[in-house]
Parts: structure tokens; C-alpha cells; sequence
């Protein structure tokens, strides 16, 4: 049984890593419900850095890597290098920025209500 079962309440979300720019991911993320609909509140997801696609191991945190917000929604430190809050506009929508100055291939994570965790494309740093 799922928990999260109502129409407008966090349950997915789709995450676009374009091509690296400088140290820096450009990274989208659209949030959205049980029915797979783009979410049409604003929502707050926890987030961190993984060194493997299946997400469950962090990252060695070797580098400096920063997560800052891109314009739509916000990103909000709950504990340095290790995890952020990200905040999405009344649409869903999320962009943020991930930097890292190491060269070692990363995972964003995102970890629903639910408990069930979206792992993005990597984020291979150069």
C-alpha cells in the first residue's frame, strides 16, 4: 500500500542533467504526483549526492560540491556538502546548480515522501 495516494501530493519526479558547463550541472527537475502529473503546488523534497546510480551509498565528498538554487524554486542547506531541502515553485518545478571542483562522476538523489528515492543520469564533473 502506498502512502502518498492523493493527486497533488509529492509521489515522482523527472530530472534532466544537461551537458556540464564549467564545474557546474544546470539541473531540472519536475516533481510530480501519484498520477504522474506535473505537480501544480509547491512542494519540499530532501536531496544528496551519491557516488553510485542505485543511490544508496553518499558520496565520498573528496571535492567541494554545492547545490544553489537556479531560479525556479530554492535550495536549502540542511547540512553542508551532505544534504539540501529544495523548494519547488507553485508548478513543481525545480532548477538548481550542482558544482563540484573534483572530477569524479555523481548522482543526484532525491528522496520523496514516500520514502521511495529518484536517482538522476550522472553527473560526470571534469
Amino acid at each position: 500500500m502506498e502512502w502518498i495516494t492523493e493527486v497533488g501530493c509529492v509521489y515522482g519526479a523527472t530530472i534532466t542533467v544537461p551537458t556540464i558547463s564549467s564545474d557546474t550541472f544546470a539541473v531540472t527537475i519536475q516533481l510530480t504526483d501519484y498520477a504522474g502529473n506535473d505537480l501544480a503546488v509547491a512542494a519540499c523534497v530532501l536531496c544528496y549526492i551519491s557516488s553510485t546510480s542505485t543511490g544508496l551509498d553518499s558520496s565520498d565528498l573528496t571535492s567541494e560540491i554545492t547545490i544553489t538554487s537556479g531560479g525556479d524554486g530554492s535550495a536549502m542547506v540542511s547540512l553542508a556538502k551532505y544534504s539540501w531541502h529544495l523548494i519547488s515553485e507553485a508548478d513543481g518545478d525545480i532548477a538548481i546548480d550542482v558544482t563540484d571542483t573534483g572530477t569524479d562522476a555523481k548522482y543526484l538523489v532525491l528522496v520523496m515522501p514516500n520514502g521511495k528515492l529518484v536517482v538522476s543520469g550522472v553527473l560526470t564533473f571534469t
